[in-house]
């Protein structure tokens, strides 16, 4: 064989080579199907499909604590939590009912019309190094009650993973504002401790903006934000 035909040769072995698909890792697709289960999942709200939604996030959290990724097997099986709950409320007959001891806060932005809630939860959040999660939810419609209350019928858009906050902090949902110009947003974890007579907790650990535009909870920049104290000097 001449070197022509050898350089041919180890050109076609080195061609074949690059052809052939390298198949992924196991790792790789237990990544891929926890997402997968995960995004399904959150999908299924849109559909109003909850019971569907659930089991595939509980299959997400299992799929993600096997791939040692606790943030997102945290924040899949607190997802659950919070639709498992929210079922049975739009079931219960009448809006009287306590809520849970893991429901943090809620509220409505997007204006009179509440198009869009964000809620805080940290269900068993004592057991892992997290704070809870918030839920970026859209509403679909409402759904009356025998007793002629209302309730929001959602879907899930986004979801953040909160961590844990210290005994000196508290995360704040309402009533913070960036560059002086409240917003409302805004969620951040602010320290409380210090802070006890001021008009504003001004130091803050962390921040979160509702971008409607994209219908994402995106992480912002501290500077300049502040949130109000409702109570200085105590209440």
């Amino acid at each position: 064989m001449n070197y022509l035909q050898k350089a041919n040769s180890v050109l076609g072995i080195a061609i074949l080579l690059w052809e052939i698909p390298i198949a992924p890792s196991a790792e790789e697709i237990v990544q891929t199907r926890a997402e997968d289960f995960y995004n399904r999942g959150v999908s299924k709200t849109h559909r109003e499909d909850y019971r569907g939604a659930i089991a595939d996030l509980q299959r997400a959290a299992t799929l993600f604590t096997q791939q040692r990724n606790p943030a997102n097997a945290y924040k899949s099986k607190a997802l659950a939590i919070y639709l498992e709950w929210g079922q049975k409320r739009l079931q219960s007959p009448a809006s009287s009912e306590p809520l849970p001891s893991w429901y943090k806060s809620g509220s409505c932005i997007g204006g009179d019309i509440c198009q869009y809630g964000i809620t805080s939860i940290d269900p068993e959040a004592e057991k892992t190094p997290f704070g809870g999660i918030l839920i970026l939810e859209k509403k679909l419609r409402m759904q009356q009650r025998p007793d002629g209350s209302g309730e929001p019928v959602e879907a899930v858009l986004d979801v953040r993973v909160v961590p844990k906050i210290r005994p000196e902090e508290w995360l704040q949902q309402v009533n913070c504002q960036i560059g002086g110009k409240a917003d409302d947003r805004i969620v951040a974890i602010v320290q409380i401790q210090g802070f006890e007579d001021a008009d504003l907790y001004t130091k803050v650990r962390q921040a979160w903006r509702v971008n409607f535009s994209t219908e994402k909870i995106d992480a912002i920049p501290t500077a300049n934000i502040a949130c109000v104290n409702p109570c200085p000097g105590g209440c």
